[in-house]
């Protein structure tokens, strides 16, 4: 049984419902909270092993929220994965620039959240040292065999 738990950032209840299913029936402890504020507050009291956070908050964006996390000395270490709806290179850049681990197109499949948050606790460091670290599973390309393929 996992014993690291995890903090769900995101505001809409049928996509947090199916993360928080996955989640739990892999043994992790989540607790979810649907804005920033309330992110902030758990953090304050019971600090998590891992932070997965909707790009698109009511109070504030994800990113700032990773910022802000990022900023305190007894966050630093801590994992964040960032569910954005954006799967450009803007989005690569703005996980990498905050000190996220990984970003998933938003809504991703349960079950790749699941394995994200695996690989992202995982990692022996805290952030990815590039923007393509910032992508999660990186793909051969089954014709070609290049790099430049990259699941998320």
């Amino acid at each position: 049984m996992n014993s690291e738990s995890v903090l769900l950032v995101d505001d809409l209840v049928d996509h947090a419902t199916a993360y928080l299913q996955a989640l739990t029936s892999n043994g992790y402890r989540v607790q979810a909270v649907r804005s920033g504020k309330e992110a902030l507050a758990v953090i304050d009291v019971d600090r998590p092993d891992c932070v997965v956070i909707d790009v698109r908050l009511p109070d504030m964006e994800g990113w700032e929220l990773c910022q802000s996390l990022r900023m305190r000395e007894d966050c630093r270490d801590l994992r964040l994965v960032v569910l954005t709806p954006d799967l450009s290179r803007m989005s690569a850049y703005y996980s990498s620039r905050v000190g996220c681990n990984a970003w998933l197109a938003h809504p991703p499949v349960a079950e790749d959240l699941v394995r994200t948050v695996q690989q992202v606790l995982n990692l022996h460091v805290t952030e990815p040292s590039s923007v393509e670290d910032a992508l999660v599973n990186l793909t051969l390309c089954p014709a070609c065999s290049s790099e430049r393929v990259r699941a998320t």
